[in-house]
């Protein structure tokens, strides 16, 4: 991979410890935020406020920002709504910007019966910075369940059809010189691929942003980033990489190679 690469690596701390840093940095700030808007004095005595995003999964770096959930029952969030404009309260901390949004306790509970995949790894990864209500504990353990193997078989079916999907659907967009859809397809078969690899590791993760550096926490998914780096090292510099016939586009093997990868793994976890 890239030096770039390696660089985002360093920005990555899974140890939990950048995170916290901001944690006791909220907690610290609890009184100065509320003297910033003092229309929050009343949700103080039962504030739930909760650090998600990227910084709660421990991404530090110039891009990253605060994002925080205030966790409100339905009643509070129509006294929000009375006494604030918008559903968002920007703030300062540690040189980097931040916000607060309320979010129902309610809509928080329903992204299980909706299989909301975006929201519940959300919350899996959140960290409580107050919770005077002792509502976001409950919630947080339901997310935090270990997967089955039933849904991991489940999301790996899923993602390795609609990888295999999309690879396959290259091949006209290859013989055509299509650049364009060539490399959406390979940029789509990619996120599809890590995501198979994630799951077989029973690792649900839904987002495209840090899924490279997600992955090389992983065994299965770490196996194969040396493809991924193969095809973005290729894209970077082969101006015809994006071009045909499929069956012998370099990028293509590389993807080959990955699904022999996963069908390998799969077949020895019993999928």
């Amino acid at each position: 991979m890239s030096s770039v690469f390696e660089e985002l690596v360093t920005q990555y701390d899974p140890s939990g410890g950048r995170a916290q840093f901001y944690v006791e940095e909220l907690r610290s700030r609890l009184g100065h935020l509320v003297e910033e808007n003092p229309a929050l004095a009343p949700f103080l005595d039962s504030m739930t406020l909760v650090l998600h995003g990227s910084t709660a999964r421990g991404i530090d770096d110039p891009f990253s920002d605060i994002d925080c959930w205030m966790v409100l029952d339905d009643a509070e969030m129509a006294e929000f709504d009375q006494v604030f404009e918008h559903r968002y309260i920007a703030f300062g901390a540690n040189q980097k910007p931040g916000h607060v949004n309320p979010v129902r306790v309610s809509e928080l509970n329903d992204c299980f019966v909706a299989v909301d995949m975006n929201l519940i790894h959300e919350i899996r990864d959140a960290k409580v910075v107050v919770d005077r209500k002792n509502v976001f504990e409950h919630i947080q353990d339901i997310a935090r369940k270990p997967m089955s193997d039933d849904v991991r078989y489940a999301f790996f079916f899923h993602n390795y059809v609609e990888m295999r999907s999309s690879h396959r659907a290259l091949d006209n967009p290859l013989a055509r010189g299509d650049e364009v859809a060539s490399l959406m397809g390979i940029i789509k078969t990619m996120a599809f691929v890590l995501r198979a690899g994630l799951v077989l590791d029973k690792v649900p993760y839904p987002f495209d942003k840090w899924i490279h550096v997600v992955s090389r926490l992983h065994p299965t998914p770490t196996s194969l980033l040396p493809h991924i780096g193969n095809i973005i090292c290729k894209l970077k510099t082969d101006p015809h990489c994006l071009t045909g016939p499929e069956s012998a586009n370099p990028l293509s093997s590389e993807l080959k190679e990955i699904r022999i990868k996963l069908i390998r793994k799969a077949n020895e976890i019993g999928i």
